[in-house]
């Protein structure tokens, strides 16, 4: 979450920086492994996270563009994405962490 923060917040964030995308991704990734099917609006926010910025390459779909995702603001629209999805994926284990809790307590 802090990667995604510092890269949504910062005024000078640019294309090279987002690389650091790549361990909330992967985290969300390994939260999801095995629950692909369980958690459906993880795994889509995860997977527009990942794809949107991919798609948006100017060798993929030419300059002019990319150009113009890249003025739309695709690369922080891909940070959202991830973000919606690790804040879903905390929200989810917080909760299941409280149930066990109090499940022992009872």
């Amino acid at each position: 979450m802090v990667f995604i923060a510092m890269l949504l917040i910062s005024p000078e964030a640019r294309r090279a920086h987002f690389i650091t995308m790549i361990w909330p991704a992967a985290a969300a990734a390994a939260a999801l492994a095995g629950n692909w099917s369980k958690r459906r609006a993880e795994t889509k926010l995860l997977a527009a996270g990942i794809l949107i910025p991919l798609l948006s390459s100017p060798d993929l779909i030419g300059r002019k563009t990319a150009a113009i995702l890249s003025a739309y603001g695709c690369i922080c629209i891909s940070a959202a994405c991830l973000a919606a999805c690790s804040i879903m994926l905390l929200r989810r284990e917080a909760r299941g962490v409280l149930n066990s809790e109090t499940k022992e307590r009872a």
